[in-house]
């Protein structure tokens, strides 16, 4: 079973931190959030924080973290009431617009997206629809931060370099990198250029297995 992390000093955490960890969380809240992620609270099994990885858990922590928090430094109620009571249309528009501030608007719908996710899991029978709209509302409108299309590179381009580290790969031992690992790189380099997978089907792809030498294909 998950431990309740124990708050230290809470109240002073609280003024200091722009996110703040479960550990200082209203107690309800704290309680919610490890019955969420162990599949016994209202929901059950069926709540969706049982099947997240650590690192969504952490992401959707941060997100409401990050609420509570900015609660706190506007004079509103954190412990008292429901989370319905605190997460409202109008404290959530309050919100945005302070983190439009400061944060990029790919964060800003990063930010409402986790805070979404974390108050449907940690009150599941509430409807949240609302919520969701805004938030994909947000990430629709995003605009990224960087122009990264001069980085962009043609896949004839991509496939090519691969093929050469994979035939450079002895010529490896002068920048101190195993042969090995230098035709492993343009192999993937290479294979995800001729055929893009999605990261899992790609990772389970095993030499010898998935990949097989085939000296009758070659010319």
């Amino acid at each position: 079973m998950l431990p309740l992390p124990e708050p230290t000093d809470p109240q002073s955490l609280r003024a200091t931190r722009l996110i703040w960890p479960p550990s200082i969380w209203p107690a309800h809240d704290r309680c919610a959030w490890v019955s969420a992620r162990l599949g016994t609270g209202p929901a059950g099994y069926g709540n969706p924080a049982v099947s997240w990885s650590e690192r969504t858990v952490k992401k959707n922590e941060d997100g409401y973290g990050r609420y509570l928090s900015w609660l706190y430094s506007k004079g509103l109620p954190t412990d008292d009431g429901t989370i319905q009571d605190r997460v409202t249309p109008a404290r959530l528009a309050a919100f945005t617009a302070c983190l439009k501030a400061t944060l990029s608007s790919a964060s800003v719908g990063t930010a409402v997206g986790a805070l979404a996710s974390a108050v449907r899991a940690l009150s599941p029978d509430t409807d949240w629809r609302w919520l969701s709209r805004r938030s994909t509302r947000l990430k629709l409108m995003a605009k990224p931060s960087r122009d990264k299309r001069h980085a962009m590179r043609h896949t004839l381009e991509l496939y090519r370099f691969g093929k050469r580290l994979m035939d450079a790969a002895e010529q490896g031992r002068r920048l101190n990198v195993a042969p090995a690992q230098r035709y492993q790189s343009g192999l993937i380099i290479a294979l995800l250029a001729a055929r893009p997978l999605r990261i899992r089907n790609f990772q389970a792809i095993a030499i010898g297995t998935s990949l097989r030498w085939r000296a009758s294909a070659t010319g």
